[in-house]
């Protein structure tokens, strides 16, 4: 949303006399700039002329926005009097935010508003007018109370949930009257979330989850479906009925390896499924150069019945040659020829499959396992008469109720390389493909790899270009116009992304914990269930805890001054109206360090108690390793066998706490047998294991010595980083002693004689730069700064602050990594507290590879 201040002067200037022919608003509240409004406010919107009917967009021509709490889900409320709007937004807002308001109301058939109006308002900063808590009956006499949370202590509540603050941040840049479908999306980067959001972006449900899944979706039996990668109870795909309780697991046939890209369940209870298996082929005697001994890949179709039996097995192997992957290396000793990412039945019954490295949909006859026909790619059956592109590593494809075909083609190799969306009508007759409609972005898109187009039931086209910076859902109506687009504030990836309609409603909470050093933060959203009057919260020192703690009215509640050193345990469940309680939710196990700012986070980072809280990991097939505490006290990792690479022998600390934007310092006492490199970090504990330390490597000689790194989470808020020490790849033994990793206080706080005297931006250092430099900026008074990086083309690249600082100099590290050389621009804005003294400042940055 754009704030700046002039441009909001100018769009209220005339704001209660007609801004355009069409009409003026003649009651709103809050009025612009106006102050001290509570939490729990309101918007009131009255229009002169137009009436509520008449508009296009009701439910979403409003568009709230805190500047700390983020955007507001609410909802509209219309007033009996058939005039006036009400905005009842989800959630509170923070105190002392302002709240940025959007009006962009559009009249039933037309395509531009006929008032588009923004402005903000200020919430109060005190607690005067908010509502106290209630409800907080105490625990039995011999547990004692855990205190509850001070009210002025609110977490965000989006559209009735509330957000974990290590959700990934949604931006949406159009929403113009999309489908009403919810958004069935899941990110790749930072902590692992499924989701379901409604068209504000929202969440309707989600689950944290401890590994990278895909393939999230509503299946034709009306369940829903994901692909684990971690496995669940055997098998690898599960399903969630509308209550989102797990009730199936999918399997593979015996002796072939599961694959991720596809699962497909009809109403009988069968599925299909994709498998692959390895298989050693001499490609000398297929290809010139070729190995004799390569290590191929195939892909197979399998359909199961509902009782997990394969009782159809189409196989690569038996029906594609190798060497028709005409744009694969087939002298490597590693090869994939086939790369099937996509299972569709067609209206006839029959299947169609996408193999990527063919270029080709096929379609293949579920009784007899023969081609019906083969589409694109060297096998090409039919002639192409409007499309000069043709299929280039395509990655879906999907029938349409009139028979023709979506399909998302990746575009790889052209020149120039794009993406598209697609729908094709496949004459059988005449065997002829046309291609009756397409969409490319201006400039195009390239998606390297994954992605895809549904059809909606409103007649657009959802795309998911998938890799990082392009949008995760772009809606496009037939015209080509855009009616919805959405991606990650951090640009994560996400394989599939498809809209549904979809109504849930969870028999238990979920529950998540959110640890501090001392406090910890309890969140248990009983999805879809509008009748919850409270909740239940039990807790203890014990797994399955049977004693009610304290009871909440609202869906979180945080527990302060809590005991240090020791695990707890909570379960959560959940009150109707009717006074009737759920089931328990699931179990969460937490460990309060009881640390404040500049002590260490680790527990027993001496080994004094042995290998509490460290766990121990070697790839048995590839290295041979034990440690010890030996009787210095100090961690041996003896090796026997190394492996072939760092990582076949780690020692790791998991379960720390990272918050976004803190900076932290990692310090560890190390020396090793003879001289030698190993690594050290602190990282993501699950795929993709991004490293938050931004390490290397470290060199170790036979010398004890101390070694100190300092760096800055510039990721989301991660419950669940870990350390980790990774000494394979050599046979030389390590030997670690005294591990510490410090959160240091916000900043370098001023004394009055130190305080910097005004606002300043300073250059960056080093610059140029490559890939890595430091911002360093001063605030001479407490002020909300907001610090970004763009590109020269306005296009903003990452948000490195947007919070409130104290007097002091305080240094940013930004990591351009993922970028291309070239100019980019950091842009600092602030506002003292008080709104009284506004800078804004710029500094070209350049990258050099």
């Amino acid at each position: 949303m754009h704030r700046s201040s002039k441009y909001v002067t100018l769009m209220l200037f005339f704001l209660f006399i007609s801004l355009t022919a069409s009409d003026k608003i003649s009651y709103l509240a809050p009025l612009p700039y106006s102050k001290y409004h509570p939490v729990q406010t309101r918007l009131i919107i009255r229009f002169h002329r137009t009436v509520p009917e008449e508009l296009a967009n009701l439910d979403s021509f409003i568009a709230v926005d805190g500047e700390s709490s983020g955007p507001a889900g609410g909802r509209i409320i219309l007033s009996s009097d058939g005039r006036t709007i009400i905005f009842k937004p989800a959630g509170f807002f923070n105190r002392g935010e302002k709240v940025w308001v959007h009006l962009h109301p559009v009249l039933s058939g037309q395509q531009n508003a006929f008032l588009d109006t923004l402005y903000y308002f200020t919430i109060s900063g005190d607690d005067g007018g908010t509502l106290q808590k209630s409800g907080t009956s105490g625990p039995p006499p011999d547990q004692p109370a855990l205190p509850l949370n001070p009210v002025n202590l609110i977490p965000v509540i989006q559209n009735g949930v509330v957000i974990p603050s290590d959700f990934p941040r949604i931006n949406i840049t159009v929403n113009d009257n999309p489908d009403t479908g919810l958004i069935f999306i899941n990110n790749w980067g930072g902590v692992y979330y499924m989701m379901i959001l409604d068209n504000q972006g929202d969440p309707v449900w989600y689950e944290k989850v401890p590994d990278r899944r895909r393939d999230f979706k509503l299946q034709k039996d009306g369940r829903l479906t994901m692909f684990v990668s971690q496995g669940y109870d055997g098998g690898n795909h599960i399903a969630l009925d509308s209550t989102y309780a797990v009730v199936d697991t999918f399997f593979h046939p015996a002796g072939y390896l599961i694959d991720q890209h596809e699962l497909q369940v009809l109403p009988d209870g069968h599925y299909f499924i994709i498998v692959a298996d390895r298989q050693t082929v001499d490609m000398s005697l297929l290809v010139e150069g070729g190995n004799p001994r390569a290590s191929v890949l195939g892909n197979h179709v399998a359909e199961m019945d509902a009782d997990n039996n394969c009782i159809f097995l189409w196989r690569s192997w038996d029906h594609y040659n190798i060497t028709d992957a005409i744009h694969e290396d087939l002298t490597a000793s590693s090869i994939e020829y086939v790369h099937m990412n996509a299972i569709e039945i067609d209206h006839d019954g029959q299947i169609l499959i996408s193999s990527r490295f063919q270029d080709e949909v096929s379609k293949i006859d579920r009784e007899t396992g023969d081609f019906i026909w083969r589409l694109g790619g060297v096998n090409n059956q039919f002639e192409w008469l409007n499309d000069e592109y043709r299929l280039a590593y395509q990655h879906d494809i999907r029938v349409l109720p009139n028979g023709h075909y979506t399909v998302f083609d990746n575009g790889n190799r052209r020149s120039p390389v794009f993406s598209r969306g697609l729908e094709l009508a496949v004459d059988t007759v005449n065997m002829t493909v046309e291609k009756v409609w397409e969409y490319r972005e201006n400039p195009d898109i390239y998606s390297k790899y994954m992605g895809n187009t549904q059809r909606l039931p409103n007649g657009n086209t959802l795309i998911n270009w998938a890799i990082g910076p392009a949008p995760k859902l772009t809606e496009v109506r037939p015209d080509g116009s855009k009616a919805y687009e959405l991606n990650f504030a951090n640009n994560y990836e996400c394989y599939r992304v498809f809209r549904f309609p979809w109504k849930g409603k969870a028999a238990v909470p979920y529950l998540l914990a959110e640890s501090g050093s001392n406090h910890l933060t309890l969140i248990f959203n009983k999805f879809g269930d509008r009748d919850v009057a409270g909740f239940n919260i039990y807790g203890g020192h014990d797994p399955e805890p049977d004693k009610i703690i304290a009871t909440a009215g609202e869906p979180y509640i945080q527990l302060f001054n809590l005991p240090g050193g020791t695990y707890y345990y909570f379960r959560v469940t959940a009150l109707d109206t009717a006074g009737k309680e759920s089931g328990f939710s699931n179990e969460v196990k937490t460990y309060i360090t009881g640390v404040s700012s500049g002590e260490n986070l680790l527990v027993n980072g001496d080994f004094s108690h042995g290998f509490d809280f460290w766990s121990w990991d070697t790839d048995t097939a590839d290295a041979d390793a034990m440690w010890e505490i030996d009787s210095t006290g100090i961690l041996h990792i003896a090796i026997s066998d190394g492996g072939t690479d760092l990582g076949a022998v780690r020692v790791t600390y998991p379960n720390l706490r990272l918050a976004e934007g803190s900076q932290y310092v990692f310090e560890f006492d190390a020396h090793a047998s003879a001289k030698r490199v190993f690594q050290a970090e602190v990282a993501m504990r699950d795929e993709p294991y991004q490293s938050y330390s931004k390490i290397g490597y470290t060199l170790l000689t036979g010398q004890q010595k101390r070694y100190a790194y300092q760096f800055t989470m510039e990721n989301p808020t991660d419950f669940t980083a870990s350390i980790v020490f990774s000494a394979g790849n050599s046979n030389d033994d390590v030997f670690i002693d005294n591990v510490s990793l410090k959160e240091l206080p916000t900043g370098i706080e001023a004394s009055p004689a130190t305080r910097p005297e005004d606002f300043l931006l300073e250059p960056n250092y080093p610059n140029p730069f490559n890939p890595r430099t430091t911002i360093t900026f001063d605030i001479p008074e407490s002020a909300r700064v907001n610090l970004v990086i763009y590109s020269m083309l306005g296009e903003k690249i990452k948000i490195l602050a947007d919070k409130i600082y104290h007097p002091g100099k305080y240094q940013i590290r930004f990591d351009a990594s993922t970028l291309a050389s070239g100019l980019y621009l950091c842009r600092m804005q602030a506002e003292t507290i008080d709104g009284g003294n506004r800078f804004t400042a710029a500094r070209k940055m350049i990258l050099l590879r």
